[in-house]
């Protein structure tokens, strides 16, 4: 529901700042041709009656553009609140996340600015960001499907992350061995029993905690809470949460995630926004004076 709220949010504030940036152009129809040829007649005070106010041209595209990006924008978020793809992808969904609608904003901006022009405002406002989304869930995609055969791997040299969190886990996994062995010497207990027992947060206190895998620890401390896995390249005892038995090593699953849901959300992100600029550039080519009528 978090996710769903900030999509919303931010697709809703871009439309409240575009409208108020843009009230200015909610402008009056000017009087009509009639109107002029009394007025040089001599008529000078004669008070012209425009007609009522109309929504805009610029309106009408900032609400397009919003209704736009609100489907690939709330994909970003639900992308960015995944441990997996802020570790293995870095903080890029929620940059783009951000991007689109602060570049919606600017565009209408430079348009008040009188930098943009009517004529070009759709090319900026929705066919930039459309490619540039379109580019980068391609990119992503692709990575998906590599990452997914590496993590299959029963290799744990087959790339350098997946090195680095097969030494974290058993980096970690030291620690937390003196952990229990200190604890059981304070409870009198059997380490066995004391390990089935005893929380990472309570070794915290008794042995030093390296930092050198603080980032590594983070996100495998995620996955055991969410995909209730344990070890990295090998199933293992969780850590963190503990548990009697060996769970499904954290490396599979974390490739069956990538290979499943990661992977159709930017599947699906890459075909919406690729098949919106398909229908953009086909509707232009048939009615080439398409946007000469919105303008009018």
């Amino acid at each position: 529901m978090a996710v769903v709220f900030w999509g919303l949010a931010s697709m809703l504030v871009t439309a409240i700042v575009g409208i108020v940036l843009l009230r200015i152009f909610v402008t009056r129809r000017p009087p009509s041709g009639s109107d002029f040829a009394a007025a040089a007649e001599g008529f000078r005070d004669k008070e012209y009656e425009l007609a009522e106010d109309y929504v805009s041209y610029e309106v009408k595209l900032v609400l397009f553009s919003v209704l736009t990006f609100l489907y690939p924008v709330m994909l970003l978020w639900l992308l960015h609140s995944k441990p997996t793809v802020r570790y293995w992808f870095g903080w890029w969904t929620l940059a783009a996340a951000i991007a689109v609608p602060v570049w919606v904003v600017l565009c209408m901006a430079a348009n008040w600015c009188r930098v943009l022009s009517k004529g070009s405002m759709p090319l900026y406002v929705v066919v930039l960001p459309l490619l540039a989304l379109a580019i980068l869930f391609e990119l992503q995609f692709w990575s998906l499907g590599g990452k997914g055969v590496v993590l299959l791997s029963k290799d744990c040299d087959a790339s350098l992350q997946k090195e680095n969190l097969e030494q974290a886990w058993w980096a970690i996994h030291d620690v937390y061995a003196d952990c229990t062995q200190q604890l059981a010497s304070i409870t009198g207990s059997d380490v066995r029993e004391e390990g089935f027992v005893a929380r990472f947060e309570d070794c915290e206190r008794l042995v030093h905690i390296p930092d050198r895998w603080t980032k590594e620890w983070r996100y495998l401390r995620q996955l055991e809470k969410d995909q209730h896995c344990g070890g990295w390249c090998t199933a293992q005892r969780p850590i963190w949460t503990p548990s009697s038995t060996a769970q499904d090593a954290c490396s599979n699953t974390v490739a069956r995630e990538m290979t499943t849901d990661i992977w159709r959300m930017a599947q699906q992100a890459k075909m919406y926004c690729t098949l919106l600029l398909l229908g953009i550039c086909a509707v232009l080519l048939v009615r080439p004076h398409l946007l000469q009528e919105l303008r009018a």
